[in-house]
């Protein structure tokens, strides 16, 4: 018998201690990523809705240039002096164009000079943020520069500046312009055009305001406004064009366009998720904390079911002892270790009444084996006599009283040394030689018939269970006064089922009554004054293969009674050992 190694309830304290630490260790490692997940994620969002405002912030600046550009462009037009002073400063010479501005006064009644120069230093008193005006003469190509400390430039030669200005990429470094074509206004043809340029250092002051966020202005052609000096146009055109901007840049990129500007914010990815070393500290330091604190909890927990289970071990090495008299103690709502203490007192009590009653029956168990033994003589002896009295009568010349000796000696002797699982071969061939014993004292009214396909001859059965079945129909079934009573024995596999049928045309029975025994069969209920044989047979069969097989009976319309033995069909080995042939 294997032994069961004894253990200390510590191993197991300490198996539980690395697994619930483990545990603890995942959970808090879960907990961790978690928040720095989540650190971060908000951290994404945060410097998100700062490039928004920043983005927002660039577009109202550009917007507001635009208006104030827009406003002067439309003023210019509604004030008919102002207008015609600067056709006249496009179209005629310097010398030309002061005798008419001089003309223009004397004849109006004002005491001012309303020109354009006039109408520009207005414009820069009332708006700050303008940098300069160029007013750009298409006729002359000349451009004169107009600066808030009523310094001008006029008449200015500058061929590349003109052309820039023409291709609309006169900008400068810091600087963003809003273009305006000055039309005559009696020919309605393009005469020149006003540059009202703004300075980019608000731009500036916004884009200081933006931790992790690069602020990029750009015009229509691509060209840089404002941003980082490392603007490739190229590269950075073709990845707009192609959707591939934030792979180019590594950064979230959100545009916007205002008039013929475009405005870009960068947020750069590694950035925009970076998280403060105090922050991962803080993190750090909590998941810590929860891991001593669950390490505390699990150290007390598992010292306390160490030692609840130190009290079980004891009282089982009481009773290893001997000692069927430990009993531990019980919490009426406890755990599952109370169960077992519960059950473990329960068991030493039992174990200690079922030895006291085995002490006191072992000397009747030895005198019930002696008894056995002595019982056991008899059997054999009796099976020897038959035999010695069947050579006799073959000796003798009585060869029929052979035959009948040999039949009954062969079903004694089956019943003697067989194993309790046969094979249908030799179950069948026990019933023959029972069958010949009737036809001996029967003869001529009685005969028999058993019939097997070869392929079942190999299932194994339990033994003895057709025998009862024949005497049954030989104790109550046969009629007596008649001459042509037959019993025939059959088998066949139905699927997963072995049915034996005995078939027989004795007395048979009331439908009522074969319903009343097959109730008592199913059910496997037994009646004293029942039929014993049907019920010890029912009884082995559904003890061996299961409740769902057993005996039943069928009342034949033509007289007599059908009785099927349903059992497990089981694959049988080819060369079973056997005792046919009277071995």
């Amino acid at each position: 018998m294997p032994t069961i190694e004894a253990r200390n309830p510590r191993q197991l304290h300490r198996k539980l201690f690395y697994t619930y630490t483990v545990v603890v260790l995942i959970i808090a490692a879960g907990l961790m990523a978690y928040f720095v997940t989540a650190i971060r994620s908000r951290t994404i969002q945060a410097n998100r809705e700062e490039a928004a405002r920043l983005q927002a912030s660039a577009a109202e600046y550009i917007s507001d240039a635009d208006e104030i550009a827009a406003y002067l462009y439309g003023n210019l037009y509604q004030s008919g002096e102002v207008m015609k002073d600067l056709e006249n400063a496009f179209l005629y010479a310097p010398e030309l164009y002061q005798k008419k501005r001089l003309d223009r006064y004397s004849d109006s009644n004002s005491l001012e000079s309303q020109s354009i120069y006039t109408y520009v230093e207005d414009a820069f008193t009332a708006y700050s943020a303008i940098k300069r005006v160029e007013l750009v003469s298409y006729a002359k190509k000349e451009i004169t520069y107009c600066y808030p400390e009523k310094t001008v430039y006029p008449y200015k030669k500058n061929e590349q500046r003109f052309k820039d200005i023409l291709d609309n990429t006169a900008w400068e470094e810091n600087e963003f312009y809003f273009r305006k074509e000055i039309r005559s206004t009696d020919t309605q043809k393009p005469i020149g055009c006003i540059m009202v340029i703004f300075d980019t250092a608000r731009l500036d002051n916004i884009s200081r305001e933006a931790a992790v966020s690069t602020l990029l202005v750009t015009d229509e052609a691509g060209d840089k406004i404002w941003g980082d000096d490392s603007y490739d146009k190229d590269a950075f055109r073709l990845a707009d064009e192609q959707g591939e901007l934030e792979k180019l840049t590594d950064s979230y990129v959100t545009r916007q366009n205002v008039k013929e500007y475009q405005i870009y914010v960068l947020l750069d990815k590694k950035k925009a998720g970076h998280i403060s070393g105090l922050a991962i500290l803080a993190v750090l330091g909590i998941g810590t904390g929860l891991i001593l604190v669950g390490e505390l909890l699990i150290n007390w927990y598992l010292h306390r079911l160490s030692q609840r289970l130190s009290l079980i071990l004891e009282g089982m090495e009481r009773v290893m002892t001997g000692d069927l008299t430990a009993r531990l103690a019980v919490n009426e709502n406890g755990d599952e270790l109370d169960v077992i203490s519960s059950h473990f007192n329960e068991m030493c009590r039992q174990l200690d009444q079922y030895i006291q009653k085995s002490y006191l029956a072992e000397i009747e168990q030895k005198n019930a084996q002696m008894q056995a033994l002595q019982s056991q003589i008899n059997p054999h002896f009796l099976y020897n006599t038959l035999e010695a009295i069947r050579m006799k009568a073959i000796t003798n010349g009585d060869r029929e009283v052979g035959k009948m000796l040999y039949s009954m000696a062969v079903t004694f002797r089956a019943q003697l040394k067989e194993k309790d699982v046969i094979t249908l071969a030799q179950e069948l061939h026990y019933c023959k030689k029972y069958l010949e014993l009737f036809e001996y004292r029967y003869q001529g009214r009685f005969t028999s018939q058993v019939d097997c396909p070869l392929e079942l001859m190999q299932c194994p059965v339990i033994k003895f269970v057709l025998q009862p079945l024949i005497e049954n129909y030989f104790v109550h079934g046969i009629r007596m006064e008649a001459n042509d009573n037959h019993i025939a024995i059959s088998a066949e596999r139905v699927e997963e089922r072995l049915l034996i049928r005995m078939t027989d045309n004795g007395k048979g029975m009331p439908g009522e009554e074969v319903e009343r025994q097959n109730h008592m069969l199913e059910e496997n209920i037994y009646e004293e004054h029942s039929s014993i044989g049907l019920s010890n047979v029912n009884r082995r069969v559904k003890a061996v293969y299961g409740p769902q097989y057993g005996v039943r009976l069928k009342a034949r319309p033509e007289g007599g009674l059908e009785v099927t033995l349903d059992i497990r069909f089981e694959e049988g080995k080819e060369n079973e050992d056997s005792d046919v042939g009277g071995r």
